[in-house]
């Protein structure tokens, strides 16, 4: 359950800062760019890594039944 919620807050905070990212766009702040742009892949790399262990999960699940 715990990790449900990870995931989705994962997801909230990725869609959360498209706003940062385009008002640092705006702004022509290279370094504000770049930092919410890694931010923004530690979103992606962390959802993945979730949905990996899901799957994982799952299937250790269905083969010890």
């Amino acid at each position: 359950m715990l990790a449900h919620v990870a995931v989705t807050l994962t997801l909230v905070i990725f869609v959360l800062l498209f706003v940062p990212l385009f008002t640092s766009k705006e702004d022509t702040d290279v370094i504000s760019f770049i930092r919410v742009g890694l931010m923004m892949m530690t979103c992606v790399l962390a959802k993945v890594a979730f949905i990996k262990s899901f799957r994982d999960a799952r299937r250790a699940r269905e083969s010890a039944s």
